[in-house]
């Protein structure tokens, strides 16, 4: 890949929320052909800025005809945040792509970010989306309390910052990844690595400081997130919407019988891949995630073709139906007045022979 490959053509901040009243200044990045008809929109999880979608964005970059956004939840990284909500980050995320004047646009989410793609694929109107990837969506503490959610809670309540991401980690990750050796350094487990790296950046704070309101905030949504019923039948009802819903067989934070049971089971995605992967499925199974993305883009995007075209062929038919009924009425209708004519003519000579006979 090209060096200047990874400098977006263009970057800023989008205002978004005005209309709710709940505005924030959200700072986005995009990157690839600006004249792609494939517009992609990567929604992060829980307290993670965009950045961290690098996997999928370094790979989608080596695709031809890909536009990619990145984007800082409200209160993480360069936005800031006036509220916090599951609800409010999918509008927002729907306020940015019609900031960019985007439509046909293919949602990515992973973890939070798949608990927003949830509710953008139920607000969306249908000219501004192509596709929904929801991966591995958390579906609220009391859907299921897993060993992963305890490890999480006993993370947030550790001090010791070493501890606490080694915990953190083994939430999110496989026993195999965090066990496997490192690719930058082999004699290193990779849990050694992420650990070394998370203390390092966490000592350079190459990440802008959260804000209380945004802590408080983010764990708020991970406590009481829900998803209504009404919410999932809008979703499964919409013919429209192609989604594929992505999970890993190994989380323990949010388990593959939930997901079956309280996501799948009730929208009916398009598609629903399971992969040898702890939560973080992006990165755990990165070569397959990457994949799938791509397949369920192009497969969409075919679809939403042939969708078009019986629309148009539909409309052709009522337009050609209507017309051949208008037709066969008016034949109707001249006939009967033919009819009538020629009952008017008769009836006049009739008249006109009594008239002489007398």
């Amino acid at each position: 890949m090209k060096k200047d490959s990874h400098i977006p053509h263009e970057k800023g901040y989008h205002i978004v929320g005005i209309n709710r009243g709940k505005p924030a200044n959200i700072y986005y990045e995009i990157y690839g052909n600006k004249n792609s008809s494939n517009k992609v929109m990567l929604v992060m999880g829980f307290m993670q800025p965009g950045s961290a979608w690098k996997f999928q964005l370094d790979f989608l970059l080596k695709q031809t005809d890909y536009e990619i956004c990145i984007y800082d939840n409200r209160g993480i990284g360069k936005s800031n945040s006036n509220s916090y909500s599951a609800k409010t980050l999918a509008h927002d995320a729907i306020d940015l792509v019609k900031c960019l004047k985007w439509k046909n646009v293919n949602f990515i989410g992973t973890s939070l970010g798949g608990s927003i793609c949830i509710f953008i694929s139920s607000f969306i109107e249908k000219e501004f989306v192509n596709s929904v990837i929801i991966s591995a969506p958390w579906l609220g503490l009391f859907a299921t309390i897993s060993k992963g959610c305890l490890l999480f809670v006993q993370s947030v309540l550790e001090k010791n910052e070493r501890r606490k991401i080694e915990i953190s980690s083994k939430s999110l990750f496989s026993e195999n990844y965090l066990n496997s050796p490192s690719l930058s350094n082999p004699l290193k487990t990779k849990n050694e690595s992420m650990i070394e790296r998370a203390i390092k950046q966490k000592q350079e704070q190459t990440q802008q400081p959260k804000s209380p309101k945004t802590i408080f905030g983010g764990l708020f949504i991970l406590i009481f997130f829900r998803v209504s019923p009404f919410i999932l039948n809008d979703i499964k009802n919409k013919q429209y919407l192609n989604v594929c819903v992505i999970s890993g067989n190994q989380d323990i934070l949010v388990d593959l019988q939930s997901i079956k049971k309280k996501l799948v089971n009730n929208i009916k995605p398009m598609n629903f891949k399971i992969l040898d992967s702890g939560h973080c499925v992006n990165i755990e199974s990165v070569g397959q995630f990457n994949r799938i993305i791509v397949d369920h883009i192009e497969t969409s995007n075919k679809l939403n073709i042939l969708k078009r075209n019986n629309i148009a062929n539909n409309n052709n038919n009522n337009f050609n139906n209507n017309c051949s009924n208008s037709i066969i009425k008016k034949s109707s209708y001249l006939c009967k007045n033919n009819n009538n004519n020629n009952n008017i003519t008769n009836n006049f000579f009739k008249n006109i022979l009594k008239i002489f006979k007398k």
